[in-house]
């Protein structure tokens, strides 16, 4: 317990020193979180008495300092804007990071385009962003219906998993007749 909680804090102590990545075990996430599975698999989280508390609140300190940890490197990488060497970077990291700079080029994209009068590349952009689709888990029997992308969806019934058009999708989250559910691409 407290060799982790130590290792974790002399970490983030670490990394706020310097504006480089430090180096870091590439396996420091999944050993917190394999610490945290211990305690799941015991009773001792459960329970209401002091050894359940300290329990408890060592897994909240280390989910801290975990989350504080990943934050401060993903940060640096963010305001580095690219000038960072990402050859400390974990996998776990990388895979908050990638989207961000798949997001960083599509802005100098999107704004290039507007600089350059390009019409046809936004109008390219709307039409990508109106056939998103998103995955959902149905909570509730629904009908059949229309979707936004003039595809017929449905019928459904509770429990079913579909991919609908975003359009679609994010007024039945609102309803509570579906929820959305992570699947990777």
């Amino acid at each position: 317990m407290e060799e982790l909680l130590e290792k974790l804090y002399e970490l983030l102590q670490n990394e706020k020193k310097t504006d480089e990545l430090t180096k870091i075990p590439k396996t420091i996430y999944r050993d917190a979180a394999r610490h945290i599975r211990s305690f799941r698999s015991s009773v001792i989280h459960e329970r209401e008495d002091l050894p359940g508390r300290i329990a408890a609140k060592e897994r909240e300190l280390i989910v801290r300092l975990v989350q504080r940890l990943l934050e401060s490197r993903v940060r640096k990488v963010i305001e580095a804007d690219g000038e960072i060497s990402s050859e400390n970077l974990l996998s776990e990291e990388k895979y908050v990071v990638d989207p961000l700079e798949l997001s960083r080029k599509r802005l100098r994209r999107v704004v290039a385009a507007i600089g350059d009068g390009q019409n046809t590349v936004l109008e390219s952009v709307a039409r990508l962003t109106a056939s998103k689709y998103m995955a959902v888990r149905f909570l509730q029997a629904f009908p059949a219906t229309m979707g936004t992308d003039l595809v017929k969806h449905g019928p459904f019934q509770s429990e079913d998993v579909a991919y609908l058009p975003v359009e679609n999708a994010k007024p039945l989250i609102k309803q509570g007749i579906v929820e959305e559910i992570w699947v990777e691409e």
